[in-house]
């Protein structure tokens, strides 16, 4: 099976809920996303209760209803000198 086909077969089902993560879940995320970016290099955010989801091409990825989710965003450059 190539890349191409096992993206077009690739079946993903999710069932989110309308809960809002509470304020305890909410630091405890972020402290870790922060002690991991600051260990890896990483830039990792959170977001949460997002009313305008995601844009473009991340939307088509992910589905509908999605509120809360982490970016994990990385300089083309640097990614250049990994590959």
């Amino acid at each position: 099976m190539t890349l191409q086909e096992a993206m077009s077969a690739r079946h993903k089902v999710s069932k989110y809920t309308d809960k809002p993560l509470s304020a305890e879940i909410i630091r405890q995320l972020n402290d870790r996303i922060k002690a991991q970016n600051q260990k890896y290099g990483l830039n990792m955010k959170l977001v949460t209760e997002s009313k305008d989801a995601m844009p473009g091409i991340i939307a088509a990825l992910m589905s509908k209803g999605v509120k809360n989710y982490i970016i994990l965003a990385a300089v083309f450059h640097i990614l250049a000198h990994v590959f």
